[in-house]
């Protein structure tokens, strides 16, 4: 499946096209929905798929998504499920693409994941689905990583998982 997956990235000239839509300037809101979906089906799959998407810009193509779309309540509830399938691991975490959870989580707050991920949640202050996507990407960027669970805790993420818990 792994090497399936390389070859038909090979194929398309070394890019996802769902990669490529989410950098295009003038992407429609559906474009944009079924580009997240697709990445987020494949995460959801393999390890080697994350790694993928990653290596091949998808996590900073997602941030930007999430900012041009940061009105669009189904888009960014796309966004947020494919970035938090990127921060976990499918299969068993001694598997051979465990050393590379950590990576892939600090990738993301490199590329402005939290900071993006909190004002949304702001944004959608309402919305029992983004709270709760939310929280659940910024938990899985946290996972056995120390300085993330500072980092997030100290950008907002405490204050946000509080005003969560108060409201629903």
């Amino acid at each position: 499946v792994v090497s399936a997956f390389k070859m038909l990235v090979r194929k398309l000239g070394g890019q996802l096209p769902a990669v490529d839509c989410l950098e295009t300037r003038d992407l429609s809101h559906r474009l944009a929905a079924e580009a997240c979906s697709l990445m987020a089906t494949f995460a959801a799959q393999e390890d080697a798929y994350q790694v993928a998407i990653c290596e091949l810009g998808g996590v900073q193509a997602a941030v930007e998504a999430l900012k041009i779309f940061m009105g669009t309540e189904d888009v960014v509830i796309l966004v947020l499920r494919m970035l938090s399938r990127l921060a976990r691991l499918n299969a068993a975490h001694d598997n051979q693409y465990a050393s590379r959870l950590q990576n892939r989580q600090e990738t993301m707050d490199s590329a402005g994941v939290t900071e993006v991920v909190l004002q949304v949640m702001k944004n959608f202050d309402s919305s029992h689905q983004v709270q709760q996507d939310g929280c659940v990407l910024l938990g899985n960027m946290m996972f056995s990583n120390s300085v993330l669970q500072t980092r997030i805790a100290c950008e907002g993420g405490m204050e946000a998982a509080t005003s969560i818990l108060q409201t629903f």
